[in-house]
């Protein structure tokens, strides 16, 4: 996986790359693991990305 630049976020923290790198592993992985394809992932990430608008801190819910 090729090296992923720091963000600057709007609040003044950075967000690693490195960080970013290793979470992005453990997401594709679980897509993996799944045997999903890339369709049904761009989906499920579409939907995370939704649902992440209505939070302000991303904590575990229930669905």
């Amino acid at each position: 996986m090729r090296e992923i630049d720091d963000i600057l976020m709007s609040n003044g923290e950075i967000f690693s790359g490195e960080e970013i790198g290793k979470l992005t592993k453990q997401i594709i992985n679980v897509f993996a693991d799944k045997k999903m394809s890339v369709d049904k992932s761009k989906i499920i990430l579409k939907r995370a990305s939704e649902l992440l608008g209505e939070y302000s801190v991303v904590e575990f819910t229930d669905f």
